[in-house]
């Protein structure tokens, strides 16, 4: 469920090679942001939280 913390996230910056200029960085910072905006509440359906729950266990 990685992809759902960059919704936002431009993939030009997702997908960059070479270092990131100071304006992307300023980008990159927000995903916290961003992602705290997604949790919050109960925007998540029970189901996606269970799937994401049972990817975070496979990843051990």
């Amino acid at each position: 469920m990685y992809s759902k913390y960059n919704l936002k996230m431009p993939r030009a910056i997702l997908n960059k090679v070479e270092k990131l200029v100071q304006k992307e960085w300023k980008i990159i910072k927000k995903h916290s942001i961003w992602g705290g905006e997604i949790l919050s509440g109960s925007q998540i359906p029970i189901e996606a939280q269970i799937v994401d729950l049972v990817d975070v266990y496979g990843a051990f």
